[in-house]
């Protein structure tokens, strides 16, 4: 999951409201994901969310659910509302995988998603 416009945000408005937006995001991540899974920061401004057992459905709805709750997140740097967007990317397996395959495909996803969710299916 990638934040959209976090460098436009740290330009217009400094980078403690970007660090902001940041923190309302993985607050928003966090709650809109089952309590057995895993969200985590990966690099500077990258999360990932580990679904264990969820379907490709399962997947979908919780990535639409992150979208749709990031937008509704009110985000006000100095006044000025701004609307926080992400883009999300998948990878589904079913048998145990190398986490760089599984990161490199996920990113791959992840370019390809812009304003929709995109997942590949790996298998080992």
């Amino acid at each position: 999951i990638h934040p959209e416009h976090l460098k436009s945000l740290n330009l217009r408005f400094g980078l403690e409201w970007g660090d902001e937006a940041l923190r309302l995001i993985a607050s928003t991540i966090q709650s809109s994901v089952r309590k057995e899974d895993l969200v985590g920061r990966i690099g500077t401004s990258m999360f990932g969310v580990f679904l264990p057992g969820a379907s490709e459905k399962d997947a979908k709805d919780i990535g639409e659910r992150i979208k749709a709750r990031v937008r509704d997140v009110y985000f006000a740097p100095k006044g000025t509302e701004d609307v926080l967007a992400v883009q999300v990317g998948g990878v589904i397996f079913e048998h145990e995988l190398a986490f760089e395959d599984m990161f490199r495909s996920a990113e791959e996803r992840l370019s390809a998603a812009q304003d929709r969710l995109e997942f590949s299916h790996l298998s080992s």
